[in-house]
């Protein structure tokens, strides 16, 4: 296989390649090793930056163009002039060399770039390479090439100029095959233990570049939908939305780091003369190199599509593989204005304020006025509408109701469309409790997209209303690997722990949730102290809750448990007056307090209203203090879920 490849990419054997090294400057040069060294130190170089090195040796004392660095480094690739400026960077601080003080490369203004270090070939003892090519594939040993007797002339003679060029083309042909080895063509996988994908990419939030900032929407939205598209390579590995989101201010080196991975792309969105001009960056997570770039133009209100299109040059750079067909044209047609409504939908969603939650279901019902036929609209539309009646800001008959009629909606025009199937299945779980229905629905969704971390997250919230821990604990692990900085995995994997008696990793990734989402982590964390013993620990720690409920709540359970009873009843009296549609918070405050009556009074208001909270009543830490109340036994009873 080996030979075939080589020789369909026109690569010379390495039996060719003289027994040779390059002098440029002090370091030695050597193309076969894809290595530089000099007293000692040792660099490798990655197959682009060999092939500028050597590009530049072969023109030492000449002035080269930007184009032609392009043409000849960059041969059949799109990318603009950044990745240039990038890659002779990246040489410049591996060589030793100052951009203001240059000893190697110097930068000609409006011209171009010229070597100006001495360049030399000489004839050494090469090392063995650190890795031997497949057994049985490797061609024959052969004499080494004859050095021409001018041993130390410059390469700019012809016979060595000679030399310089077979070498580079051999290390051409040579990188061309080390990328298709790593793109996974001969199988190759990464040591990451999330996945047995040829690559892993963080897909980051683009930049708004426009002079309004007003973009912002778009920017993410865009990252967004290229992360969820290449997320159809099965070769590809895409960190999840929440941990790429949460890394926008790091180093691409912290990056690759945190989220294991080895590419990243970056983009920006600015203001042009036909309205919004896209740029998209592939780069190497390690060293930082420039490996990809496009620029793409477009009319105002004219994105739909952009992101297919961008995620099918990344999978071609990347993998060189084309993308499996894409089924958004298919069932939201190609209306550039309601695209762009959706994405201000959801960008507003995301912010999850209730003022903003129902401005983003305004945009989505212009969106599907204007698109009656997308069925992702209509799915969309029906998450918001149920999210905003989970959240007690509706009335829950009608807000369920209108997000039932959505999603069948969305299902009726496309029944391949997984959103929809999870939207479907959220007023199954939420309203209907209608347990099996919703596990159906979810099922679907799974199939329909495997690596949607919010799936996942909800087959593992379903886990738990069935007490069905032990998967719910595996659904949350698995979305936490796709998604390692979601607050939302996280967050369940610690009430699932909790809830299974495991409170210490409960109490550590409740943590790691804080430090990204602080709202309700908090007083859970103090909740866990406080049933620890640490009485003293767990009113500091409810003291740092930003969500304005869970303070209330953990203020009125711990200061209770301090003998502090005027203060607990003082935060119980303002939990009630100010959030009287939170009625499960409340009824686990009368439990922790010991009034089992008052406590079931609210458990019957949370069943009537179809509260949100009442859906974890078997694994519950707060109401344990009810479970051998007969009325406990009869709640899970009417809710149909199994018994303990």
């Amino acid at each position: 296989m080996f030979a075939d490849v080589t020789n369909a990419l026109g690569v010379i054997p390495m039996s060719a390649v003289p027994a040779q090294v390059l002098k440029v400057g002090e370091w030695s040069v050597d193309p076969a090793l894809g290595e530089i060294s000099s007293g000692g130190r040792v660099a490798k170089l990655d197959p682009l930056t060999m092939r500028l090195l050597l590009f530049f040796a072969a023109n030492s004392g000449r002035v080269v163009a930007l184009q032609e660095l392009l043409d000849a480094v960059w041969p059949n690739v799109v990318v603009t002039p950044q990745s240039v400026y990038n890659t002779v960077a990246h040489l410049r601080r591996t060589l030793g060399d100052l951009a203001e003080a240059p000893t190697y490369i110097e930068n000609i203004p409006r011209k171009g770039y010229r070597l100006i270090a001495r360049v030399e070939n000489r004839a050494v003892e090469r090392r063995a390479a650190p890795e031997s090519p497949p057994p049985g594939n490797t061609p024959p040993p052969s004499t080494p090439a004859s050095v021409p007797g001018a041993a130390r002339s410059r390469l700019t003679e012809p016979k060595i100029l000679g030399v310089v060029v077979v070498i580079a083309l051999v290390v051409i042909g040579f990188g061309a095959l080390l990328v298709l080895t790593r793109t996974g063509i001969f199988g190759s996988r990464t040591a990451s233990s999330e996945s047995t994908a040829a690559h892993a990419i963080a897909v980051m939030p683009f930049k708004d570049l426009t002079e309004a900032k007003d973009r912002e929407y778009l920017a993410e939205g865009l990252a967004e939908e290229i992360g969820s598209v290449l997320s159809r390579l099965p070769t590809l590995r895409v960190i999840g939305r929440a941990s790429a989101f949460a890394s926008r201010a790091d180093s691409v080196p912290d990056i690759a780091k945190k989220l294991h991975v080895d590419h990243v792309l970056e983009g920006s969105v600015q203001s042009s003369d036909r309205g919004v001009r896209i740029t998209a960056a592939l780069i190497r997570a390690d060293s930082g190199q420039y490996l990809w770039s496009k620029t793409y133009d477009r009319a105002t209100d004219d994105y739909f599509g952009v992101e297919d299109e961008i995620a099918h040059d990344i999978a071609s750079a990347l993998t060189h593989t084309a993308l499996p067909p894409s089924r958004s044209a298919d069932s939201c047609g190609q209306n550039g204005a309601a695209y762009n409504l959706l994405l201000q939908g959801r960008y507003l969603g995301r912010r999850g304020s209730r003022a903003e939650r129902e401005r983003s279901i305004d945009f989505y019902q212009q969106a599907v006025a204007l698109e009656p036929n997308c069925a992702r609209a209509w799915a969309w539309l029906s998450t918001a509408y149920g999210v905003q009646t989970a959240n007690g800001w509706v009335d829950p008959d009608s807000g369920y109701q209108d997000a039932r009629e959505a999603a069948e909606h969305a299902l009726r025009l496309d029944p391949l469309e997984a959103d929809a199937h999870a939207a479907l299945a959220y007023v199954e779980e939420y309203r209907d409790w209608n347990w099996s229905a919703a596990q159906a629905e979810l099922k679907r969704a799974l199939a329909l997209n495997a690596g949607d971390v919010r799936v996942l997250n909800m087959n593992g919230h379903l886990a738990v209303d069935l007490g069905q821990l032990d998967s719910a604990i595996a659904l949350y692990r698995r979305a936490a690997a796709e998604d390692p900085l979601s607050p939302g995995a996280l967050g369940g994997l610690a009430g699932a722990l909790w809830g299974r008696g495991n409170s210490s990793e409960a109490e550590a990734v409740y943590r790691q949730a804080a430090l990204l989402s602080s709202a309700r982590y908090h007083t859970w964390i103090g909740l866990i102290l406080l049933d620890r013993g640490d009485r003293a620990g767990a009113l500091p720690e409810i003291e740092q809750e930003t969500d304005p409920v869970m303070r209330l709540v953990g203020l009125a359970i711990v200061q209770n448990a301090l003998g502090n009873r005027a203060a607990s009843d003082q935060a119980v009296t303002e939990l009630v007056e100010k959030f009287p549609n939170r009625p499960t918070e409340i009824a686990e405050v009368y439990a922790r307090r010991g009034e089992s009556d008052a406590a079931f009074q609210w458990l019957e208001r949370a069943f009537t209203q179809r509260d949100s909270g009442l859906l974890w009543l078997k694994i519950n830490v707060s109401l344990r203090p009810l479970r051998t109340d007969p009325r406990y036994g009869a709640l899970l009873r009417r809710m149909g879920l199994p018994p303990d």
